[in-house]
């Protein structure tokens, strides 16, 4: 048992979290704990937004380069043509299914064809929009009814 510094409760103690560097519990519960992180979380919400762009200002090109090439470990060869599920079946085509579910935010992905060349897929993907499912490079234009 243990009171906390802040709530002077009297409260077990798996109840603090553990200080590693020190050996020993902390002088908050968790709770409090919690309450201070999330008050200074909003309170100093603009001076970890300049030090974040402080930083990507001065690494801009190790950060671009650090994605490019975790991009283009997300390739395996092949082209895809998918199609989202919770998007009004959106059709697409990419060579990077992880990647393009990431940029569209979408997890309920169904892959439609796996292809050798973006030719083959561009070219599903065209049948696709072409006989109404929507899409970026969609032929099916809504047309206004009379």
């Amino acid at each position: 048992m243990k009171v906390c510094n802040k709530c002077n409760k009297t409260k077990e103690l798996s109840e603090y979290y553990w200080n590693s560097f020190k050996k020993k519990h902390t002088i908050y519960c968790k709770e409090c704990a919690r309450k201070d992180d999330k008050q200074n979380y909003h309170e100093n919400i603009e001076e970890r937004r300049k030090v974040k762009r402080a930083y990507f200002r001065k690494h801009y090109k190790e950060i671009y380069e650090r994605q490019k090439k975790n991009r283009l470990n997300l390739k395996d060869g092949f082209f895809y043509v998918y199609c989202l599920l919770d998007k009004d079946f959106y059709v697409g085509q990419t060579d990077s299914v992880k990647w393009r579910n990431y940029a569209h935010k979408s997890e309920d992905v169904m892959i439609l064809h796996k292809c050798k060349t973006r030719k083959e897929a561009k070219w599903f993907e065209k049948v696709y929009h072409d006989i109404g499912f929507p899409g970026r490079y969609g032929t099916n234009k809504k047309t206004p009814s009379h």
